[in-house]
């Protein structure tokens, strides 16, 4: 009886891409148990591909730059200004019915040109004063008004909103 005792082989099973595999761990051996067939490699070459990129980032440049050429003479043929007036032909402007309408637009468009002018371009910088709690209250009592255009005020417009007294 002097026979020596052998412990059995530890075996894990896993599942891979390639199917399930059993792992001999005490030999190192692997088996596949599935018998799936192995999958075939169809990818491009490392050449191939990247010279599909270059091409790819080429044509994406071509068609950036044609993109921006077709914006810019978009832009050359519309006009600069923005006209805020109807466009009336003579025909239409001869018309007996259509006079008041016209008339209409017309004063619109010069009150829209006129409120465009009062907006002011940049503000404009005060100096900071020392103010007593008085002369502060007396400020936001009785602000001061600009003068303002006929032409504006013909269309109710003022320059900022005017306080009154409550």
């Amino acid at each position: 009886m002097s026979k020596e005792l052998k412990a059995p082989d530890k075996v894990t099973q896993k599942m891979t891409r390639d199917g399930a595999v059993a792992e001999n761990l005490t030999t190192g051996e692997t088996s596949s148990i599935s018998e799936r067939p192995q999958e075939e490699n169809y990818s491009a070459p490392a050449g191939v591909a990247a010279e599909k990129v270059v091409q790819h980032i080429g044509a994406e440049i071509e068609r950036h730059a044609a993109k921006g050429a077709e914006k810019k003479a978009l832009d050359a043929t519309q006009p600069k200004t923005h006209s805020s007036r109807l466009q009336f032909s003579e025909a239409e402007r001869a018309t007996p019915e259509l006079q008041k309408a016209i008339k209409k637009s017309d004063k619109a468009a010069d009150c829209l040109d006129a409120a465009r002018a009062a907006i002011p371009k940049q503000p404009k910088s005060r100096k900071s004063a020392f103010l007593t709690k008085r002369k502060a209250r007396q400020r936001r009592a009785f602000p001061l008004k600009r003068r303002i255009s006929p032409q504006t005020a013909s269309c109710g417009i003022t320059p900022y909103p005017v306080r009154h007294r409550s």
